[in-house]
């Protein structure tokens, strides 16, 4: 429940920000083959990693959609982005314990830790993803995105009792999409007004 609801908060905050969202709960085509696409033309994919609820077979590297979508993805040299709830940031290595020697090497990449219960720290999650994948990918535009985040929190900070901080929105072409609750994909399309 807790990766589920932070799959579907960042979709609504990623697409809040001008982000064309895909989220197979919110999608028309879930099928196998929709995933694949999205995840082999993606930018970057963000994997959810929990244990699912503790459920066997629902831990994200029990489940065989999410394996398959980490495979298309590094097999289409797409960069990963991990993060998990900051409930299970000390269960890092627990959880990268729990995956396939193929998916171990996603222990070298610096994991991003969500505070679902206050919105700063939502948004400081979501400017380091974005962050991160611009560093990754070399995109400027991700990483002016992420940076953009940073700046607007720390100016509506200083500014709190000063009446509103206005600050330019800019207009990004990247779309993101998200492959199962459990995790999404940051794809280049253009954006239609």
């Amino acid at each position: 429940p807790t990766a589920a609801k932070l799959a579907v908060s960042l979709y609504y905050k990623l697409r809040e920000m001008g982000f064309n969202v895909w989220l197979d709960v919110q999608a028309d085509d879930k099928s196998e083959a929709a995933m694949k696409k999205n995840v082999e033309g993606a930018k970057f994919v963000i994997a959810i990693i929990s244990d699912g609820a503790g459920v066997e077979g629902c831990a994200y590297f029990e489940r065989p959609f999410c394996l398959k979508e980490l495979r298309w993805a590094k097999a289409a040299g797409t960069y990963i982005q991990p993060i998990v709830d900051s409930t299970d940031k000390s269960r890092i290595g627990e959880f990268l314990g729990m995956a396939p020697a193929d998916l171990k090497d996603l222990g070298s990449v610096d994991f991003v830790d969500f505070n679902q219960t206050d919105d700063e720290f939502f948004s400081v999650g979501v400017a380091k993803i974005l962050r991160k994948a611009g560093d990754a990918t070399g995109d400027p535009l991700l990483k002016a995105a992420g940076s953009r985040i940073a700046r607007n929190r720390t100016r509506s900070r200083r500014n709190r009792g000063r009446g509103p901080c206005r600050t330019r929105a800019v207009r990004l072409v990247w779309s993101l999409f998200g492959s199962r609750a459990l995790g999404s994909s940051i794809s280049r399309r253009e954006r239609r007004p």
